[in-house]
């Protein structure tokens, strides 16, 4: 095994709490992208903690310079179809929706994030629903497959579900609107 890098021993030490991690390594890696490798990496670590705190500090990443991870879609999208656990998945899920995936990167973690709509943790759904959502804006054939789920949300989720889903219906029929009037 090759020896650990400073962004992996950081990644692993306990001693820093992840959510100051997270913003310290978004900010290194702004600063050198080659260094969002070793991030990346770390999604392989078989300790979920390690895999949590490497997805926390890539949606710090991707929300300030989402170009910074283009060249690590594939694996992005690897780990998130891979993924089992709850926040790491919605972690993923909002590295994945600021990245200008292709179809064929879209397609691979669809199903999952599908699957993700039934999980017990409501941030896993929201973004699940979010980033769904925005598949659909690049493939209409998904939106059969997402309104009725969405639809089920207005009525059976949580209020801040709720609240999601009738935002993201709402948002598609503007669109479906817009694109009427445009003669698209």
């Amino acid at each position: 095994m090759p020896p650990l890098t400073a962004i992996a021993r950081k990644l692993r030490a306990r001693a820093v709490p992840s959510h100051a991690l997270a913003c310290e390594l978004a900010l290194a890696v702004i600063a050198e992208p080659a260094l969002a490798d070793d991030v990346v990496a770390t999604l392989e670590d078989p300790r979920l903690w390690v895999q949590r705190r490497a997805a926390d500090a890539l949606a710090r990443i991707s929300e300030s310079e989402p170009t910074a991870l283009r060249a690590f879609r594939r694996a992005l999208v690897e780990a998130a179809v891979r993924a089992t656990d709850s926040k790491l998945r919605w972690r993923l899920a909002q590295v994945l929706g600021r990245l200008d995936l292709t179809r064929r990167e879209r397609a691979q973690c669809t199903e999952a994030f599908f699957d993700a709509l039934d999980d017990r943790q409501i941030a896993a759904v929201a973004c699940a629903l979010e980033l769904l959502s925005d598949f659909c804006a690049h493939d209409e054939s998904l939106w059969p497959r997402l309104l009725p789920r969405l639809v089920e949300c207005t009525e059976h989720g949580s209020p801040g579900i709720r609240a999601r889903a009738k935002r993201l219906l709402d948002e598609h029929d503007r669109a479906q609107r817009r694109r009427a009037r445009n003669g698209k």
